[in-house]
């Protein structure tokens, strides 16, 4: 799965570069199943929003905010706010879905791999200055800094600031889902 991920983020790269991308060796190659396409970057964006980072469950799929997410221990957490009414720079998103962020009633979890390390400071602290109760949790898979930012582009690209459209919509679902109907 590791292998795949980096697959996915390096052939993204390369797109983004337009730069070709490396056929994996082929003794790594599996002939029974169709070769991988590069993701490009708002496809990958939209992959990590969706599935890898699962920012779908707490901010919606229209970036409008979420619901109300129940925690494994019965716990709620409020709803996510919606990116449409974000005024956050890029870099400060970064930050966030980085390092994460504890809010009264919730909490945004920190993705970014190797987040509060020396490493990796956030905020310019890390695990040894910030007790572990003071700082949001990490999420299950951590992110790599390419996929920060491309999911961090999506949410600029498609949520901040604006209304999601149509065409953000299709490209979100794919062409032919009934679910951005609403939007015609």
């Amino acid at each position: 799965m590791k292998a795949l991920r980096a697959l996915l983020v390096a052939t993204a790269i390369a797109a983004a570069f337009g730069v070709a991308a490396i056929a994996p060796r082929a003794q790594e190659y599996d002939f029974d199943k169709p070769p991988v396409e590069p993701l490009d970057p708002v496809d990958l964006g939209i992959k990590i929003y969706k599935e890898l980072g699962n920012c779908v469950s707490c901010h919606g799929w229209n970036g409008n905010g979420g619901n109300g997410v129940m925690l494994p221990d019965g716990g709620m957490l409020d709803a996510a706010p919606s990116f449409a009414r974000s005024t956050m720079t890029r870099d400060e998103m970064i930050e966030i879905v980085s390092c994460g962020k504890l809010i009264p009633g919730n909490v945004m979890p920190s993705f970014r791999e190797y987040a509060w390390t020396p490493q990796f400071p956030c905020g310019g602290k890390t695990e040894a200055d910030v007790p572990g109760d003071q700082r949001p949790f990490i999420w299950e898979i951590p992110l790599y800094p390419e996929e920060v930012e491309a999911v961090v582009d999506w949410v600029i690209m498609a949520y901040q600031g604006k209304e999601f459209t149509l065409e953000l919509c299709q490209r979100y679902y794919g062409p032919e889902s009934r679910g951005c109907d609403l939007l015609k």
